[in-house]
């Protein structure tokens, strides 16, 4: 569902970036505006109320804004570094002590792909959660 709406991290953040500058207004450009006027449309449109939507929204742009802020700063690192962050995920995680650790054993094989963005299932949740909650106003 996520790659629907977003097929790449950078065209989302054309859309997010300026309404999360709390410290002034939001930005008065037109294409902002339009684009915020859509975002909380959209949950107007599902028939929550005013209020509501304006907070989902929010909710929907502070998951984004923070899979972009942490998939920037982890771009930001020397290759090097990247690549020992991605190997902590096998090595740290593998040699556990199966009796302190049990939940961590019983996903070990799983543990390497936590170096993957999560990004697309957070939004995945995110407007399943969305939706779940407009069928339940109907």
């Amino acid at each position: 569902m996520a790659a629907v709406w977003f097929s790449a991290m950078p065209s989302c953040m054309i859309f997010t970036v300026p309404v999360r500058n709390r410290s002034r207004l939001n930005s008065s450009r037109r294409a902002t505006s339009s684009a915020v006027d859509t975002g909380i449309g959209l949950p107007l449109t599902a028939g929550f109320p005013p209020a509501d939507a304006a907070r989902l929204y929010l909710a929907f742009i502070d998951t984004v804004l923070s899979h972009a802020a942490a998939e920037a700063a982890f771009q930001a690192l020397p290759p090097q570094q990247r690549e020992a962050d991605r190997r902590s995920w096998r090595d740290v995680y593998q040699g556990l002590d199966p009796a302190t650790y049990p939940s961590l054993t019983a996903v070990r094989p799983e543990l390497p792909a936590m170096a993957d963005s999560s990004f697309e299932q957070a939004v995945d949740l995110l407007l399943e959660a969305l939706a779940a909650r407009a069928r339940e106003r109907r």
